[in-house]
């Protein structure tokens, strides 16, 4: 993107385009020096910068935005995220600074049961009950909605039964990358997905 600038404005130095001309650009400018008047001052009298400098330097500088959207729905998070995975560039509102948290599948042992705990899934605008109904069906094991123990106004979903892998592929299946899936084992003991019975989260 930065590279589609600076060809876009004709940055590059005719005779060696290497360089780049940073004193032309205001936008630029402004980046490289990060506001500080000792820097521009010094961008100013030099004038010219190795491109591949100037490029590493703004990519270095850069913070991670996220958005999350769910086809037409409208966003709840705003981010830079959804621009790069989804190609859209609505940015009417602001995105937000950070990494969104991954959803949680936690495996516990309550009483004589092991079950697997769905948390954090709002985010990515999944309904707790419908999900609910889709891993009863997926995982052959009964599930309950309860308010999430640590943020009483979010929902999380317990599955009887160690069902990592299942529950795995029913959120790939509604849009999830398996980046933002976390998989938390509390038993202490290998789960399925990790004897080599099944791929790993």
């Amino acid at each position: 993107m930065v590279n589609q600038y600076i060809t876009s404005k004709r940055l590059f130095k005719p005779e060696d385009p290497k360089f780049i001309n940073v004193a032309q650009d205001r936008l630029l400018l402004d980046t490289l020096s990060n506001g500080k008047e000792a820097g521009r001052a010094e961008l100013l009298k030099n004038k010219f910068m190795n491109a591949n400098e100037a490029i590493n330097r703004i990519v270095q500088s850069t913070k991670a935005w996220y958005k999350i959207s769910n086809g037409d729905r409208e966003p709840i998070i705003r981010s830079v995220l959804g621009f790069i995975s989804s190609g859209t560039q609505d940015y009417s509102q602001s995105p937000r600074e950070g990494q969104p948290n991954p959803i949680s599948v936690n495996v516990a042992h309550r009483g004589n049961y092991t079950i697997t705990c769905v948390s954090g899934f709002e985010i990515f605008q999944l309904d707790a009950g419908s999900l609910a109904e889709e891993l009863k069906t997926a995982c052959a094991s009964s599930t309950t909605v309860q308010p999430d123990s640590r943020k009483p106004e979010l929902k999380q979903i317990m599955v009887q039964g160690e069902h990592v892998e299942v529950v795995a592929e029913c959120l790939i299946a509604r849009g999830i990358q398996r980046q933002w899936i976390e998989v938390v084992n509390r038993t202490g003991v290998k789960l399925k997905s990790q004897t080599g019975k099944r791929k790993p989260v």
